[in-house]
């Protein structure tokens, strides 16, 4: 299990290097760019084999009754998101392959049409999706827990994953949202909150639950991180500029 962690981890990593490679972008397969293929098959299939491979893992265990909620529910549910985050990043293959071809006219139609679906729909689509789908994935494993306590070593790699994926998930991101990464910014934190939340109350401890850990290290990295993004942008603009950004952050725009 903890081999499918690092494989996920590496994956991310990979998905943000290979994107900001010019030369990925220059290379075409069917006048479509090779970067974009991976964005589309190779990548997800890797996030996803590594995903199946821990909920499998999580769901090989004993279960105990914690939450009111059978399994069934949580991976339905799951299923779910992570079906609307394919459908985002699939929206999103074809809007950047368009967007190669389409003239840069902002009041063109085809543009405009194009630009709906290469701009916030596919990115809240994709991110969000990914974001709830390893979210239930934790939720999940709380039935589940390890029957032995993680060691030092177990738990301080989980850290490391976590922080390593959660970094590399903020920067794609950034790359890909600009400033339009507020909504997935504050579901982060609504998140992160809900699995705090969850284990204060019950009491549990994460030292058994290997992917809690690693998913509490990956949300605590993005909230750090987008809220650094954030202090940073406010600090640069002053007066009506500064007031407008704070009054989009609050909205959600």
């Amino acid at each position: 299990m903890t081999v499918a962690f690092i494989i996920l981890a590496l994956t991310v990593f990979f998905g943000v290097f290979v994107y900001r490679r010019p030369n990925f972008e220059k290379r075409l397969l069917k006048q479509i760019p090779i970067v974009d293929w991976i964005n589309l098959l190779v990548l997800p299939t890797i996030v996803y084999l590594a995903l199946a491979t821990i909920v499998i893992s999580i769901l090989s265990r004993y279960k105990i009754n914690i939450l009111e909620v059978d399994d069934e529910t949580l991976f339905s549910l799951l299923i779910l998101a992570a079906m609307f985050a394919f459908i985002g990043n699939t929206v999103h293959f074809c809007g950047k392959v368009l967007s190669r071809y389409i003239p840069i006219n902002k009041n063109d139609i085809i543009y405009q049409v194009n630009e709906v679906f290469h701009d916030k729909l596919s990115h809240y689509l994709s991110f969000m999706g990914v974001l709830v789908t390893i979210f239930l994935i934790g939720i999940l494993e709380i039935n589940h827990p390890s029957q032995v306590i993680m060691s030092s070593v177990q738990f301080s790699t989980m850290i490391i994953v976590g922080m390593i994926s959660g970094g590399a998930a903020t920067k794609a991101v950034l790359i890909w949202t600009h400033s339009q990464y507020r909504p997935i910014s504050w579901l982060n934190f609504l998140l992160l909150c809900l699995q705090l939340f969850i284990f204060g109350s019950y009491d549990l401890t994460f030292r058994y639950y290997q992917y809690n850990v690693f998913l509490l290290s990956y949300m605590t990295t993005m909230a750090v991180m987008f809220s650094i993004r954030t202090i940073m942008i406010i600090t640069r603009l002053h007066g009506k500029r500064r007031m407008r950004f704070i009054a989009k952050l609050v909205s959600l725009q």
